[in-house]
């Protein structure tokens, strides 16, 4: 599992374009091991520890990616560790060239957002759709909804960039994938502005206060676990009118004027009539597959003989970006039919091994789903287990007659971005009502499974 101290020191790592945690290592004279188990919550006690956590937070500032006290105090206390001590010489020095959070004063210009390390691919359409919706007078609120891996962030981030310049107090970013508990929500919004609590006022009417006038852009990233804290958006919305919130989440926030924008899979190659090489590789998930793919194999080449198993591997991953990015790579061990095979044996194990730097649920495929199942009440739990007989797809009746899932227990899970309703096609390729497990992979006992397929089988009889 990821480690507080490891998501925040990614967050910095992410500030600034190039900076990496072996980088990281070398700025502070540590072998990259070292760094790597730090951030994974190892090596974090001892009395070494505060002496590099002090190191990265001195280096982390030289590069731009760590802005203050409160910053440098936050990374300290992810690690386990107290906030700086001037009393201590070196500390003293680091704490003295570090400014203090600008508290309940007026914002300036745009807060630095993460900066993806790969370009964003197939989202043209939705970036300027996302753009023109969020820069409509009416919408004050535009949550990003979609699965697990579609690329929400990725969107999201891209989208608040090309939107910076609108906003004269800039854009805010806050990760929430750190948070599991409601009551930290407020302070991760509060620790993101400068905005520090003060004692005679809660720190929510502080925070209200700092927005009240503020022409500002405000960007919720992974919502869905703390969704309880939405009126908290709604109180923040009505004490700053010149506010925008924009939210990435899997699950709406259900207050007044929520705006919906649904984020889809890549577009995916027509298997049963493939283009050319050259034309197939300018389809978006295709093409994500082929950049990944190079990134880790140079010399691989979309040509005649492998262009079929890469559109079916695509295909198998749904057009999801993270799956697609998971997959590629191993093109270093195995062909792409042999990839493609092992992707229909075993997907969640062979879905794994995603950059280091990134959260665990973000590189192995089987966290992604688990972080989502468990936000899951029980009884969708175990909806969401019954429908994993159906890979390839279901309709209503199917899910009615297999799984005893009604039309109520299904719209839940579409509303959680647990599985995608298909819209009937013009020609009949789709039928109607199909809705396609956007997963493809729930976790299903086997006995449960067992019991399942028996009803498949019956009902399939009749």
């Amino acid at each position: 599992m990821s480690h507080p101290f490891g998501d925040l020191v990614s967050q910095h790592l992410h500030r600034k374009h190039g900076l990496s945690q072996s980088k990281l290592a070398v700025g502070i004279l540590q072998m990259p091991t070292v760094v790597s188990d730090m951030c994974k919550g190892r090596r974090l006690t001892g009395p070494q520890a505060r002496e590099r956590v002090t190191a990265m937070i001195g280096w982390l500032h030289q590069q731009g990616a760590l802005d203050n006290v409160e910053e440098a105090n936050a990374l300290l206390d992810a690690a386990g560790l107290s906030p700086l001590n001037e009393r201590l010489v070196t500390e003293a020095t680091l704490t003295r060239s570090l400014p203090a959070p600008a508290a309940l004063q007026p914002s300036v210009g745009t807060r630095r957002l993460p900066v993806p390390p790969t370009p964003l691919i197939g989202r043209e359409r939705d970036t300027a759709a996302v753009h023109e919706r969020l820069m409509h007078p009416d919408v004050r609120l535009l949550t990003l909804l979609g699965p697990p891996g579609v690329g929400k962030t990725r969107l999201c981030l891209h989208v608040a960039c090309k939107a910076s310049e609108a906003f004269a107090d800039g854009v805010c970013f806050v990760a929430l994938a750190p948070i599991a508990e409601t009551d930290l929500v407020v302070p991760a919004i509060a620790q993101a502005l400068g905005v520090t609590e003060i004692a005679s006022q809660p720190l929510l009417e502080s925070l209200k206060h700092r927005l009240q006038g503020e022409q500002l852009l405000l960007m919720l990233d992974n919502f869905e676990q703390v969704l309880d804290a939405a009126r908290v958006v709604a109180e923040v919305l009505l004490a700053a009118p010149d506010l925008k919130v924009l939210v990435t989440s899997r699950a709406a926030l259900r207050i007044s004027g929520e705006y919906e924008y649904h984020v889809q899979p890549l577009a995916l190659p027509n298997v049963r009539s493939l283009p050319p090489p050259d034309v197939l590789q300018r389809v978006a998930a295709v093409t994500l597959f082929v950049q990944r793919a190079q990134a880790a194999k140079p010399d691989f080449r979309l040509n005649d003989a492998n262009a079929a198993s890469v559109a079916a591997i695509c295909q198998r991953l749904d057009g999801l970006p993270l799956a697609i990015e998971l997959a590629a790579p191993r093109l270093k061990l195995f062909s792409p039919q042999a990839l493609l095979e092992r992707l229909t044996e075993s997907p969640l194990d062979t879905l794994t091994g995603g950059a280091s730097d990134l959260p665990l649920r973000q590189r192995l495929l089987r966290s992604t789903i688990e972080w989502s199942y468990r936000l899951l009440a029980v009884d969708e739990q175990a909806l969401f287990r019954r429908l994993g007989v159906f890979a390839g797809g279901f309709t209503l009746k199917a899910a009615e007659a297999v799984a005893g899932a009604g039309w109520a227990a299904i719209t839940s899970l579409l509303d959680k971005s647990l599985i995608q309703h298909t819209q009937p096609t013009s020609n009949g390729s789709q039928p109607d009502e199909s809705t396609s497990v956007a997963l493809r992979w729930p976790r299903t006992r086997v006995a449960e499974q067992r019991r399942f397929w028996r009803r498949v089988y019956r009902w399939r009889g009749n």
